[in-house]
């Protein structure tokens, strides 16, 4: 019994300790982005969208932060009818969180 809880502890471990976090995520797809490997960073940057969303949930500033990337990607490619509701998924964020006079907001 105590090896079967040892194996189930030790792959529980290896699951979770591979996973990418939000910030590993973003961190990626902003390099990969400056590289120019533009569809690289899409994937990567949709995955941090994600990783956001199940970690922090998407009334939180880490969302609001992947949704800009993303959108932000997706307008440099001309892609505006996917960019356009992430910016203001984003900017609602900013303004929920952190309220209007707030920098984030005025820019986003």
């Amino acid at each position: 019994m105590k090896q079967f809880v040892l194996f189930v502890c030790l792959n529980l471990a290896v699951c979770f300790s591979s996973a990418q976090s939000w910030k590993e995520l973003n961190e990626q797809g902003e390099k990969l982005y400056g590289q120019g490997k533009h569809k690289e960073a899409t994937e990567v940057l949709e995955k941090a969208l994600q990783q956001a969303e199940k970690e922090f949930g998407k009334n939180d500033t880490a969302y609001a932060i992947a949704c800009n990337n993303l959108a932000e990607l997706y307008r440099t490619k001309g892609k505006y009818d996917l960019a356009e509701p992430l910016f203001i998924e984003s900017r609602t964020i900013w303004e929920k969180v952190l309220g209007r006079k707030h920098p984030y907001y005025v820019m986003s």
